[in-house]
């Protein structure tokens, strides 16, 4: 009679979340290889290891399961599963009486009409609310304090009017106030700077001020320059990323989509 020993049994385990984890990685990177490169081999693994950890999280461990959830890392940004503009993604994960399969199923379905409703196919209104978002840094402020808070609501709407009008005021509310928020830890000197700040959070997910993907913007954040040095170099730099991203086609998951998933095979095809 075979007996499996516990060791054995945990090495076959990790040998499949290692090969399971190899295929994530080639696929992000196929879908990615601007970002990837930028990113490097290292950081890019450590961040998928890192999304594979969070969905365990939620209890989400067949692999259409995680691979969506990594996916959704690389569309919606780092931290897209506590992000204000998307609360429909917490309520569906922090469901302690939603199956998996259920969880999968509406995430699923959630993602993918926002993709078809806001992104567009290939991406193509993501690339036209950049196109909008530099106009916006290439014009004079004219916001003053008195005016900033619904000022900034119709500056988002301009950008991406689609995004705007999908999230609805309550929640382009919240992400001007968090914008706010931590422009202001930031000691911004100017409300231009403040604006920029919420355009990336808007444009890139609020966890973009520490997201690998932008490690630009960590590096200007954090540095020990003066806020007013910061603000400047932010202005300098988002602008550059823009010209940079705007210069090359859509690549990633919003330009090739998520991976269709069966959902009468996902407790088959776990790790």
């Amino acid at each position: 009679m075979l007996i499996i020993r516990a060791e054995q049994l945990a090495a076959f385990q990790q040998a499949a979340t290692t090969s399971f984890e190899n295929k994530l990685f080639a696929h992000i990177q196929t879908a990615t290889p601007i970002l990837s490169a930028k990113m490097g081999e290292t950081t890019l693994r450590l961040e998928i290891q890192q999304a594979m950890k969070n969905a365990a999280q939620y209890e989400l461990t067949e692999r259409a399961a995680i691979r969506l959830f990594v996916e959704l890392r690389f569309l919606l940004g780092s931290a897209f599963e506590s992000d204000p503009q998307y609360p429909w993604i917490a309520s569906i994960l922090n469901n302690k009486e939603m199956s998996q399969t259920k969880k999968v199923k509406q995430l699923y379905e959630k993602v993918e009409n926002y993709q078809m409703q806001v992104l567009g196919e290939h991406g193509v209104n993501s690339q036209v609310a950049l196109r909008n978002f530099m106009l916006f840094m290439q014009q004079p402020f004219l916001l003053s304090m008195r005016d900033f808070g619904f000022g900034m609501l119709r500056v988002l709407a301009d950008i991406f009017p689609l995004k705007a009008a999908y999230l609805g005021e309550e929640i382009l509310q919240d992400i001007v106030r968090t914008g706010y928020t931590k422009a202001r830890e930031l000691s911004f000197p100017t409300l231009r700077s403040y604006g920029v700040l919420i355009g990336l959070m808007f444009i890139c997910g609020h966890g973009c001020i520490a997201d690998s993907a932008y490690s630009w913007l960590a590096q200007i954040l954090n540095s020990d320059e003066t806020p007013t040095a910061i603000a400047e170099r932010l202005n300098e730099q988002t602008l550059l990323w823009l010209e940079q991203t705007l210069a090359t086609a859509p690549e990633g998951i919003v330009a090739i989509g998520i991976t269709p998933i069966t959902f009468d095979s996902i407790k088959e095809s776990s790790p």
